[in-house]
């Protein structure tokens, strides 16, 4: 591994000191100096801000990089929707606030530790995840309150800005997105980079949360979009090559809309990128400067649930810092090999997220080193930070064997495309089929695979097979979108459920403490109506169980108990005109849902 001569520690505790001292921000000049550019193996350092929130830790942070050899710093600079350098744009960080002095640039100070070293600094930024705490931000000048409206909105027409902290906990969202669609969002972020390339010297801007929450949300508002709207929209929110095939004939219908609306988000998402790096090497700022971006390494998420079609980006533009964290070796390598036969330039990020990882990532690393990629980033500072042995190991990666694992073994089988459809609705729909739908929507299914070789081994097809299977679902969907839609101007009701039910959240106690409490409550606290909305998993809970029954149901944000007490069945036939806009969408998804019952029975 290439090292480098840096300074003695004397003096880098000395330039810690001395950047922590209130001073005005480093301004990048137009065609000031870049830094050489790297070339060899990369070690990257991802560093959360609440890392640098105290001048203290720039000290501690410049000691790691210095004896972990560190060529590459993403330091997080802003997260919840505030800053953590010193922005007109974004309010300066409540957590920043409450620890440091006003006068205090994390940013800015990390910069002039490293500025005379061969270390790139890297302004980390989260794109459109802008808020994740269970209370509402401090600050009036956060975007929360001054454009609620450009929020991103589920397949049901609510915005995520008005989800209470436990519908999008039990959602395993990671807090409220921005709308990608919006182009005042689009703007916003893009003069956020523009600001930070400006006023710092940074050698790269690094986006974080560049993406969609998942399936069900930025969809447009369509009769289309609302095929995704009830209950069933919930259990296709994952979708692999094998799940595909392992999914009932109505779910896979679901998948097939889910890619035709997912395509026009992953393009969003592509154009988002270009124009960031249009914008933050205009008006004099250095050329050189790098846009990477941190991505899934499973395509599964990335492409079907996140619109993050991170392979198809220009690799001029934008460099992949896969996020590859997992203790398993084995999988670790399937991100690796996947990672090289798409972007060979990408950089494998190793999460120190487990215990006893440091043998484990000596490995990951040993593997990257091997497979001549460019690099590795380790997530995070604080986990190194709190690994006594880990800095002294790294070093000791030439003295590995070689890793190599037999990937192509595996236990048993899967039963796939048990459900078919019916050989009327396949031979009157492949007349309807453009050439080569269903050849794209193949593609894209095996897309969606680390080795599609493998997984077609384990459902037992050959390409040929699967492509034939597609081909009939594909021939068979466009009958059924042909049948099912334009909807009539009558819409059906959908079901309700009448439920008592008692919220314990886990914040309250220990978990063990919570499911006691939850066990010992007899008395119900609130009471409603819930529709099937795929929105709420709740609902999905109080769908699948029978009237006058005590149930518990444990979910990322606590525990509920809960008994249905009736069922009110719907079935009403009511005008478009009566049926109100947020409505829409449950009850076009019945009516959707009917007929399909009808063309093609329960599935």
């Amino acid at each position: 591994m290439k090292t480098y001569n840096y300074f003695a520690i004397i003096a880098f505790a000395f330039l810690a000191l001395e950047a922590c001292a209130p001073r005005a921000v480093v301004q990048r000049q137009p065609a000031q100096p870049h830094k050489e550019v790297l070339h060899g193996f990369r070690r990257g350092l991802w560093v959360r801000a609440a890392a640098v929130a105290s001048p203290d830790s720039i000290t501690r942070i410049a000691h790691i990089v210095k004896e972990a050899h560190i060529t590459d710093i993403f330091v997080q600079v802003v997260v919840g929707g505030y800053a953590y350098y010193n922005s007109s744009l974004l309010p300066r960080s409540q957590y920043l606030s409450r620890i440091s002095e006003a006068g205090y640039d994390p940013l800015d100070s990390l910069i002039r530790v490293f500025s005379h070293t061969p270390v790139r600094i890297h302004a980390w930024i989260n794109t459109y995840l802008y808020w994740s705490l269970p209370v509402p931000p401090d600050s009036l000048a956060h975007v929360f309150y001054e454009h609620p409206d450009w929020f991103i909105e589920d397949v049901n027409h609510k915005s995520i800005v008005d989800y209470s902290y436990v519908q999008w906990k039990n959602l395993r969202l990671e807090g409220l997105y921005l709308d990608p669609m919006n182009p005042h969002v689009a703007l916003f972020v893009q003069d956020i980079c523009s600001e930070i390339v400006s006023r710092y010297a940074v050698d790269g801007i690094h986006l974080d949360f560049v993406r969609y929450p998942g399936v069900l949300w930025g969809l447009p508002h369509t009769e289309e979009s609302a095929v995704l709207a009830g209950i069933g929209g919930n259990n296709i929110r994952y979708c692999s090559t094998i799940e595909y095939g392992r999914s009932d004939l109505y779910e896979r219908w679901q998948i097939w809309h889910a890619w035709r609306l997912t395509r026009g988000r992953q393009w969003v998402i592509e154009r988002m990128i270009n124009d960031i790096s249009k914008r933050i090497t205009a008006n004099g700022f250095n050329h050189d400067i790098q846009l990477s971006a941190a991505v899934f390494a499973n395509p599964s998420l990335s492409r079907y649930a996140f619109a993050q079609n991170w392979t198809a980006w220009d690799p001029r533009i934008c460099q992949p810092i896969v996020m590859s964290y997992t203790p398993d070796i084995a999988l670790f390598l399937d991100y690796l090999h996947f990672a090289m036969r798409n972007r060979p330039e990408a950089i494998l990020g190793i999460g120190l997220l487990w215990p006893n990882m440091e043998t484990i990532a000596r490995m990951q690393e040993k593997a990257a080193r091997d497979a001549n990629a460019a690099g590795v980033c380790y997530f995070d500072f604080t986990g190194i930070d709190s690994m006594a042995d880990f800095v002294s190991v790294l070093d000791d990666t030439h003295e590995l064997q070689d890793v190599r694992l037999d990937t192509m073994q595996f236990d048993g089988s899967y039963d796939v495309f048990i459900s078919r459809p019916h050989p009327e609705h396949i031979s009157k729909g492949t007349a309807l089929a453009d050439w080569g739908t269903d050849i794209d929507f193949a593609a894209f299914l095996l897309s969606l695979s680390l080795d599609p070789n493998r997984d077609l081994a384990r459902m037992a097809l050959s390409r040929q097979d699967f492509i034939e299977l597609i081909s009939q679902d594909v021939a068979a969907f466009l009958y059924l979108d042909r049948n099912v839609f334009p909807l009539a101007v009558h819409l059906i009701e959908p079901p309700r459920r009448a439920v008592r039910y008692t919220f314990v959240p886990w914040l309250e106690d220990d978990s063990v403490v919570v499911l006691e409490k939850a066990q010992a409550i007899s008395e119900f606290a609130d009471q409603t109506q819930l529709l099937p909305l795929s929105t709420d998993p709740f609902a999905k809970a109080v769908f699948s169980v029978e009237p006058g029954r005590r149930e518990i149901l444990p979910t990322p944000a606590g525990v509920y108990v809960f008994v249905v007490d009736s069922l009110l069945e719907g079935g009403r036939l009511l005008s478009r005109e009566d049926v109100s806009p947020t409505a829409f969408p449950i009850y076009a998804n019945w009516t959707i849902r009917s007929r399909f019952i009808d063309l093609v029975g329960e599935n």
